[in-house]
């Protein structure tokens, strides 16, 4: 089952290629794909695969946000921990998560909203999620200055380890029933260097 946030380029972008690679049987997504299939992301649908649940928490059934705030909003369950993906929501979509049910929002795994953009992670919000790791997808230098300064307070005043792909590289967690969640490896400071990589 491949799943799609929503249909801006760098969510959904690489899709045809990815397909090509890892076969889907089911695309879910509240944009259109190009030759393909696909069923709406809806609030509600819930599914168990090897011992990990998977739960979409947004939009509702009816819901006529479109864009950023029409994001398929995700939770990962599993015996270690959580882990929220919450795609480009913003305040406005926040906020219809937290009226609808802001203790299914609770995880130790925070993917942060909008890559960390000033219009998302509210503090209602962030204090309903209560992540212990935030991750923040964001380009070195990229031209809208995400991950946003207020955000970064935010998550710090909430004592989340904050961890920035821009500076990170690529992250890899282990989420499990004995040690919980943790941080294995940041790519770029495991291999600062190319010449250097295994």
């Amino acid at each position: 089952r491949l799943i799609l946030s929503h249909g801006d380029s760098d969510h959904a972008g690489g899709t045809h290629g990815l397909l090509e690679s890892v076969p889907a049987t089911a695309i879910v997504s509240n944009a259109p794909v190009a030759g393909r299939r696909t069923r709406p992301c809806r609030a509600g649908e819930r599914w168990r695969w090897d011992g990990v649940t998977f739960s979409i928490l947004h939009p509702a059934p009816g819901d006529p946000r479109r864009g950023n705030d029409g994001s398929c909003v995700l939770m990962v369950a599993g015996r270690g921990g959580r882990l929220l993906l919450p795609g480009d929501v913003e305040k406005t979509a926040e906020r219809a998560l937290l009226e609808r049910d802001p203790a299914a929002l609770r995880a130790e795994v925070l993917v942060v909203p909008h890559h960390g953009a000033r219009g998302s992670s509210g503090a209602a919000f962030l204090d309903a999620v209560r992540p212990e790791h935030a991750l923040i997808s964001a380009g070195h230098r990229n031209r809208y200055g995400f991950p946003h300064r207020e955000v970064i307070d935010r998550l710090a005043e909430r004592g989340a380890a904050t961890h920035v792909t821009a500076a990170d590289g690529a992250l890899t967690l282990g989420i499990d029933a004995t040690e919980g969640v943790r941080l294995l490896r940041r790519e770029r400071v495991a291999d600062a260097r190319l010449w250097r990589a295994r």
